[in-house]
């Protein structure tokens, strides 16, 4: 979700804007399908918008491996150079989540769901700064965050196993495995939101590390193996889906194959669907061009939508399934448009560009000695 920027060793991914915008949509119906959930609250109706709540929540961990994959992909064939690393991402992700959080946090108190002795409070400080607990999508900045200030670090152990697929395979899952019982057996009890920080998503990143190093052999191989990855994704999505029915039912399972159930699931999802958005048709068609123009804007739609979305569950009171589905499709589409609008409005000011990740490129000066070209 971050700005991605051109430089002489990388270009912008197209297919990479087609993959950010599913993944924002996803993210968007996320919270607005929370609205039916609340006001049907049981049922056959119920069942199937938590069915599809469910499925969706791919969205984040995809926004996750994204940011894993191009991180890499930037830094793939060149040394990396660690302060200007961080200044670039302070500028794009960090200052921006500093001030979305303190906007939210005053957005709550004007919404009287903070009081006084909440900000007097340091636990509450820690928990919305450090934690992303500002507000209810802001965990996910703070996941990015830690992930790059491990970043010099983690592309080194990736850079080890670049030309490796099996041991960096080891790496993702056997991480993922230390993590969930660091978690279940010790942490968890200290450390509610140890599960929810990068070490949670440690197994995806490290995919997306590893792809991102070795982004055009991964397309080559998906395309060949196409018909095999998307069996996998469609057996991991129905497993997947099986355990949050048994959730739904309150049936009592352990949840370390659920969890790497999740894993695999999330992770071949948007494989699956790199190749098909790779498709010249696709990426000059209408359906295309209006996902890249979404995957552009996905920090500032990602940060403001929530403010949306607040003001309609209080408005939205029908329980009729009809107007509930007219309802949410069209609020998706408008906060999408709404707030990717206003984005492309603040990226065009230096003063304001930087809200969504964005700094405004000044155009060159031109000398006495430098011919104008004719463009």
């Amino acid at each position: 979700m971050t700005v991605e920027e051109k430089t002489p060793l990388t270009k912008r991914l197209e297919e990479i804007d087609i993959l950010r915008g599913i993944a924002m949509l996803a993210v968007v119906s996320i919270h607005v399908s929370n609205i039916p959930l609340a006001i049907l609250a049981s049922g056959r109706r119920y069942y199937l918008v938590y069915m599809f709540n469910s499925f969706i929540n791919f969205a984040v961990p995809m926004f996750i491996l994204i940011s894993a994959i191009m991180a890499a992909y930037s830094e793939a064939n060149r040394p990396l150079q660690v302060i200007t690393y961080y200044k670039k991402k302070l500028v794009h992700i960090g200052l921006p989540y500093i001030v979305w959080s303190l906007l939210y946090i005053l957005f709550n108190i004007v919404m009287h769901k903070l009081r006084m002795p909440d900000l007097l409070s340091w636990r509450n400080w820690i928990s919305w700064i450090l934690q992303g607990r500002a507000y209810e999508h802001l965990y996910f900045l703070a996941v990015i965050l830690q992930f790059h200030v491990l970043f010099p670090l983690l592309i080194k152990l990736t850079r080890l196993v670049k030309d490796k697929p099996f041991l960096a395979f080891l790496i993702a899952v056997g991480g993922q495995n230390i993590v969930y019982w660091l978690n279940k057996l010790w942490i968890y009890e200290r450390f509610t939101y140890f599960y929810s920080s990068f070490f949670g998503y440690f197994g995806i990143i490290f995919l997306g590390l590893y792809l991102g190093l070795n982004y055009d052999k991964v397309c080559q191989w998906m395309r060949k193996n196409a018909k095999w990855l998307a069996v996998f994704c469609l057996i991991s999505a129905a497993a997947f889906l099986y355990y949050r029915h048994l959730l739904y039912e309150k049936v009592n399972f352990h949840s370390y194959p659920y969890s790497f159930i999740r894993l695999f699931f999330v992770a071949s999802l948007p494989l699956c669907l790199l190749a098909p958005a790779q498709n010249l048709r696709l990426k000059e068609g209408r359906i295309g061009r209006g996902l890249q123009w979404i995957g552009r804007y996905t920090l500032g739609i990602y940060l403001a939508h929530p403010v949306l979305n607040f003001f309609l569950r209080r408005f939205v009171r029908t329980d009729n399934p009809l107007y509930l589905l007219v309802i949410c499709a069209a609020a998706v589409f408008a906060f999408t448009i709404i707030c990717g609008y206003i984005t492309k409005i603040l990226e065009k000011f230096e003063l304001t560009a930087w809200l969504v990740g964005a700094t405004v490129e000044k155009a060159p000066v031109v000398t006495a000695s430098e011919p104008q070209s004719p463009e």
